[in-house]
Formats: structure tokens, sequence, C-alpha cells
């Protein structure tokens, strides 16, 4: 009887510690993440948010049940939430509400979070169901919201980066100024302010005009036909402490002419940016390592369409990138249309992207149209090797007029002690070709990089952790991309299934010579007993 109650005792008393951990979870958390680099587990600068919070932060994330049964996805936001929750000792409250169960749909859409349509089968039958997956965060008399929320992968730095911004109650400004009075942001670049829009207050600049001085990061796309009074405003944003990314051409493209390429005689922007450092050479880069553009053919008396590989379409990975800058640290990938390299003239600057050793250069009849291959490789063999794409430059910088005539008789900052200038040979980049070349990681480079220039790296830091390409396509190098094939070929096909017919033969074997060493060992006492009869007789 005292043993059966010491056994009702002690299940109690365990059952009672088990509840009590669970309470005190969201106190004393820990969480084992074996992926590679924390991929699912806040960063440290999430986890010490509560330093910075005064009074308590609420999220909550309204989330249909018909789509967290269906989507594995939503339960790993969650889990990310409470994280968030646990490390933050009190400081944020995380609610997780169905929208649709708590007849609230109108006000969460008042609210900001956008409806999603998926496609459900119910009893064999298929039909659109709207669901909802976003956050509210509120803090004080500010809120703020993020109206889709479903990768994981983007869900942390969006809800730190939102956090800061209620507390401190500001967010940063990128200023647009594009440099082509052929081009506007709703027609050229709309995907690029969409995307910039979720990190940044987006603020159009008109050429000439001076820069607002909330702007923190400014983005010059083009510029070649910029003069020198519309970008002594740009100079004197640098000199003035503000930071910049330069999205220029050497050689312009225009597409209206049947694929024409010149190399302008004066473009006051690429003297600009050479008296800071970084020289953009009024050449093309081509590179093996491509995308494919459609091209139209006559064939017979009909038009066939097919994709073919054009140099001018410079494709980068991992292998160009600077893994030492947090811009490239986990490089996803970058798209480069018509680029020019780029020369370093000062010790200031770092390189950020080069092209692949199987790239070349086209310096002199720019030959761009599709339709027009053979010449392509006219100038390979002269200049076979890898060019600097993307650099950054960091430090003292000298106003560019500071030893010339300056527009309007205005007195120029003369210098800036700690600047920050990013530059890429390619207007292109970030417009809108993105959606036809599948190139979205296009515009996740421009985030970064504007997120280094506005000196957040913390945020730029949980921003790249995740990324991370792993497939084949990702190397380079030809001859190693066959090589690695090559193996993995084998090893799938060879080696692993001869490893597990060796491991069952081998298993076969032993169990067999077991079974014989028991089957000797249960009849050794019968011959003993039968010739111990023997004797007796």
């Amino acid at each position: 009887m005292k043993r059966k109650t010491a056994e009702i005792v002690t299940g109690a008393l365990t059952v009672g510690i088990v509840v009590l951990v669970a309470l005190n979870s969201t106190v004393f958390f820990f969480r084992l993440d074996l992926t590679e680099n924390n991929a699912f587990t806040i960063s440290e600068v999430s986890r010490n948010l509560f330093t910075e919070i005064p009074e308590e932060v609420s999220i909550t994330y309204y989330v249909s049940d018909r789509l967290r049964n269906r989507a594995p996805e939503t339960q790993q936001v969650i889990d990310i939430l409470n994280e968030y929750a646990a490390y933050s000792r009190g400081a944020i409250s995380v609610d997780i509400v169905d929208p649709q169960k708590e007849d609230m749909t109108e006000r969460v859409q008042e609210l900001g979070v956008v409806p999603q349509q998926i496609q459900v089968v119910e009893q064999d039958e298929q039909s659109l169901a709207r669901v909802y997956s976003g956050v509210v965060i509120n803090y004080l008399d500010r809120q703020e919201t993020l109206p889709v929320v479903f990768d994981p992968a983007t869900v942390e730095y969006r809800l730190t980066s939102a956090i800061r911004d209620l507390v401190r109650d500001e967010s940063d400004v990128a200023g647009l100024l594009l440099g082509s009075s052929g081009e506007s942001l709703e027609e050229d670049y709309q995907m690029l302010a969409n995307q910039l829009s979720r990190n940044f207050e987006v603020r159009p600049i008109t050429p000439g005009e001076p820069i607002p001085p909330e702007v923190t990061v400014l983005f010059v796309i083009g510029g070649a036909e910029l003069d020198e009074s519309e970008l002594f405003p740009v100079d004197q944003f640098i000199m003035d402490g503000g930071n910049a990314l330069f999205a220029v051409d050497g050689v312009t493209v225009d597409l209206q002419e049947n694929f024409t390429a010149q190399a302008p005689e004066e473009m006051p922007i690429l003297d600009m940016l050479e008296s800071y450092g970084a020289r953009v050479e009024q050449e093309l880069v081509l590179d093996t390592s491509n995308r494919r553009i459609p091209i139209r053919e006559q064939a017979g008396g009909s038009t066939v369409q097919s994709l073919e590989p054009y140099p001018h379409w410079v494709r980068l990975r991992g292998a160009g990138a600077n893994a030492e800058n947090p811009i490239t640290a986990r490089f996803p990938g970058l798209d480069l249309y018509w680029p020019s390299p780029i020369t370093l003239t000062s010790e200031r600057g770092e390189v950020l992207l080069e092209t692949s050793s199987e790239s070349w250069l086209m310096r002199e009849e720019f030959n761009i149209n599709p339709n027009a291959r053979a010449g392509f490789e006219r100038e390979r063999e002269d200049t076979r090797g890898r060019y600097v794409v993307g650099a950054a430059l960091s430090g003292a910088f000298e106003s560019f007029f500071a030893d010339r005539e300056v527009p309007d008789g205005r007195e120029p900052i003369p210098s800036v002690e700690d600047g920050r200038i990013v530059v890429v040979g390619d207007s292109e980049f970030a417009s809108n070709m993105v959606q036809y070349t599948e190139s979205r990681h296009n515009l996740d480079f421009a985030v970064n990089a504007l997120t280094w220039l506005s000196n957040d790296e913390e945020l730029l830091e949980i921003r790249t952790r995740p990324a991370r390409d792993i497939e084949l396509n990702a190397i380079e190098e030809p001859a190693l991309r066959r090589s690695i094939a090559a193996v993995a070929e084998v090893v799938n096909i060879y080696v692993m299934p001869l490893l597990v017919i060796g491991y069952g033969v081998v298993r076969y074997l032993r169990r067999r010579e077991q079974a014989h060493r028991e089957e000797g060992a249960h009849r050794e006492p019968d011959h003993r007993g039968h010739r111990g009869s023997e004797s007796e007789q």
C-alpha cells in the first residue's frame, strides 16, 4: 500500500513539475537549432529588443485556421512570434487570432491586413477560400501593419524593423532619383518602389532639386542625362553626411532603336564617381554565366520563338560575391543587364561583385542585338577574366565641386569624414525587367545595399542570415559544376544502392552465423548426454 501511495505522489509531483516548467517557459526559454546560420532562431538583436522598449508592445497575428491547417509556414511564423515574447521579459505580448472565427474580417481589413485566396479541396470538391495571414503591431497610440506575413525567412527582419520604427517613432526615408527623362517611377521602377516601401519610406527626388533633410539614403538610377547643376545636390547630400547607391551605365542602351548602344563622350556622373574612387568604364561585360533572352526567328512561313543564352545579361552567383561585406555576405544572386566594369581608383574602395572567370569585354563596336550573336565573342580571347561590376566606398570624401565652378555660385560643403557609397555598373538591375527574367533577388540586393548605407548593419545581418543557395546551378565554373554533378550522379545511382545492398548482405551473414552458433550450443548438451549413457552401458 505504501508503494502504491509513493507511486501516486511521484506521478503527481512529476505532472506538477511539467506544468510549472510550461508556465515558466516564457521566462526560461531555450531552443536547439542545428540549422546553418541558426535559420529558425531569432538573432541577438531581436532577443535584446526589450532593452529598447519602455512600454509594452502588443503583436497580433491574424491567421485563418483554414490556412493554418494547410500551410506549415504559418506555424513557423507563430513559433518566431512566441520567441519574441519569450525573450522580451514581458515587453512583448503575442496573440494569435482567426479573424473569421471571431467575426472580425472587416475590422482586420481596416487595419490593413490583406485577404488572400487559396484553393481548397473538401469532400472531393475544389473551391476558392479567402484567408488571412497578417500582423498588426501596437505601441502606445502608434500602429504598424504587415499586410501579408507568410515567409518565415523574412518575418524576423520585418518584425524587428517595424518594432524599432514604432518605438523610436521614426523610419528611414529612401530617396529615388531617376537620371533619365524617359523613365518614371510608376512605369519603370514600380516593383522596386513596392519592395523598398516594406523597409523605407520612399520619396521621389526631382533632378536638380535639393535633397530633403529627412532623406536617409539616396538611390541614383541612371544619370547619363544629368548635368553638373543637377549633380550638385547629390554631391552635397553626400558631403552633408548622406549615403548613396549609384546604378549607372558606362554604355547607354536604347531598346527602342533596335538594340543600339553607345558610349557618350561626356557623362558628368561618371566623372563625379571617379573623383570618389570608382571609375565606371565605357565598356560592356559579357559572361558565359548569363540569363536567356526570347528570340524570334523566321522558319519557313512562320515565326518561331526560343530562349537563347544572352551573354550581355550577366548572371552573378555566390562565387563572385564578397563574403566579408554585409551586403553580399550571404549572396542570393544578382542579374545585370548590359553591365559595365568598374575600376577602383582609391584605397577606400572595396569589391562587392565580380563576374565569373569566363567573362570578357566588348570595348569598341557595341553589338548587343540578340539576333547578331556571331559578333559577341570578337574580343573574348584578348579580354577573358573576372571584372568588378559592384563596389562599396567608405571613408572620407572630397566634394566633386571642391575645385570647380559651383552652379549658381553656391558655397559647397568641401568634404565629409565618414561616408558610404555603393556603385553598380548597371542602371537596369532594379527596373521592372526583373519580372521578365525572374530576378526578384535583384530587389533584395537593392534593399540590402540601402540598409547598409543607412548604417543599420544589425538589421542587415538579420535580413541576410537565412539566405542560402545550395543548387548545383549556383556553381559558376562549368568544369567544377560538371565534376560535382558527375560525382553526385555516381554517389546517388551506384554508391548508395551498393552500400544498402552491402549492409543487407553483411547483416544476413551475421544473423546466419549467429543462428549456427546458437544451434551448435543447443546440440552440445545432447551429445554429452548421449556419450555419457554409452559409457554407463
